[in-house]
């Protein structure tokens, strides 16, 4: 074997040490009238330093109401990949986030895929997601049935579930780390969608709470001995959040014109915000390791999102800069629902996302490198501040936006 397909191999087996694969399942078990939760956990060898942690992170995962993450709103996030932005100068591998949600009839998957590699295929990902709860929903009813009939006990049933979560599982873990499948290729969503607006937000990095690893409670100081005052838990250091404080749009005329959009400037910001990692998920994922995921921002890269009760998507693709913890975020939107507004396809959107980064590179500026790009004509409008967006009904639509580059 060639010296360089010994450190292939080497660099493979590390990325995969420092690799996590993480599925929550939930079934609603009509015998009992309750949800039947089953985590599994697979790898992560070199990801978890306290192994006393990791019942606390199972628990944390059976214990996710993942229904609630399917009910209640219009738009229900599918997949997304976050990258990682460390604020501490690690000496290992800074592991990227990658979350998939999927269901089948009354079986709901949350899975979620932690590791260094950034080119993991979202699409190809939620395809296999969707594949596995199809197979354990097969299973589970099985054994409800035996179960109901008086032919298994209810231990048996749960131990079948399981096995057979963590069977499919493995094969998902086995695919993407060991024969390393699911990386790169089209992450083509099964709808066209199309080019519609960009989004740009100025946000700084807050990072001074503190959280209890066992209920949750979030601190704004660091409590004596580091224990929960109301669990008795520890208290580390709570992951970064970004607070935002400017925005602006980049959009074409035809999003003012036409009376039938129905998204606002509000609402495509709203799902952007809805498009972070769930509070109950980051907690669970933080008690991986405390020390790891207190130092590292994790920003949403690419989010894809389904309209509910139809094949609409939206895709939000985001690139950033940033100096001295403050982030200048650009996020391009395509949208499903505009096939006869006469916008570009989605691919569009790829080539000016090409093009802005080139600029960044190059310190243009944003109207200097919208001037030269697939979207020149569409309305750049000045940043204005969150609480002026929610605050003045002028902003409310892309008409009012475009009479602000007017005034």
């Amino acid at each position: 074997m060639s010296v360089d397909r010994k450190n292939e191999k080497a660099i493979a087996e590390q990325i995969k040490q420092f690799s996590m694969s993480i599925a929550a399942i939930s079934t609603y078990d009509v015998s009992g009238g309750l949800l039947f939760n089953t985590p599994i956990i697979l790898g992560g060898e070199k990801l978890v330093e306290d192994l006393s942690l990791l019942s606390l992170v199972e628990q944390g995962f059976g214990q996710l109401n993942i229904v609630d993450l399917f009910l209640g709103k219009d738009y229900i996030l599918k997949t997304a990949s976050y990258f990682a932005e460390p604020l501490y100068q690690f000496e290992h591998l800074i592991p990227n986030l990658y979350l998939v949600k999927t269901n089948y009839r009354d079986a709901y998957l949350l899975g979620l895929l932690i590791t260094p590699y950034s080119d993991i295929n979202i699409v190809e990902y939620l395809k296999e997601s969707s594949f596995i709860i199809k197979s354990y929903f097969g299973t589970f009813r099985r054994s409800t049935s035996q179960y109901e009939a008086g032919q298994i006990d209810d231990p048996t049933r749960r131990m079948e579930c399981y096995d057979t979560a963590r069977t499919l599982m493995s094969l998902l873990h086995y695919r993407v780390f060991d024969i390393r499948r699911l990386r790169g290729g089209s992450e083509i969503p099964g709808r066209q969608s199309y080019f519609t607006a960009v989004m740009i937000l100025d946000a700084k990095v807050y990072h001074s709470d503190f959280i209890c690893l066992q209920c949750g409670s979030v601190y704004d100081s660091e409590p004596e001995n580091s224990k929960c005052s109301s669990c008795g838990g520890q208290v580390v250091k709570a992951p970064p959040v970004f607070e935002f404080e400017n925005i602006s749009f980049i959009f074409p005329d035809v999003l003012a014109d036409r009376s039938e959009v129905k998204m606002t400037p509000l609402d495509y910001l709203t799902l952007y915000v809805q498009s972070e990692i769930p509070p109950s998920v980051k907690l669970a994922v933080h008690r991986i390791n405390p020390f790891i995921f207190s130092n590292i921002l994790y920003i949403p890269r690419r989010v894809i999102f389904e309209y509910k009760g139809t094949n609409d998507v939206i895709d939000l693709f985001s690139l950033w800069n940033s100096e001295n913890n403050k982030f200048r975020l650009f996020i391009a939107i395509s949208d499903s629902r505009f096939k006869d507004f006469d916008l570009m396809p989605y691919m569009a959107e790829r080539v000016f996302l090409r093009d802005l980064s080139e600029g960044l590179n190059k310190k243009l500026s944003i109207e200097e490198i919208v001037k030269k790009s697939v979207i020149k004509d569409w309305n750049i409008i000045p940043p204005i501040s969150l609480s002026e967006l929610d605050s003045n009904e002028k902003y409310h639509t892309w008409a009012g936006l475009r009479d602000v580059v007017k005034e």
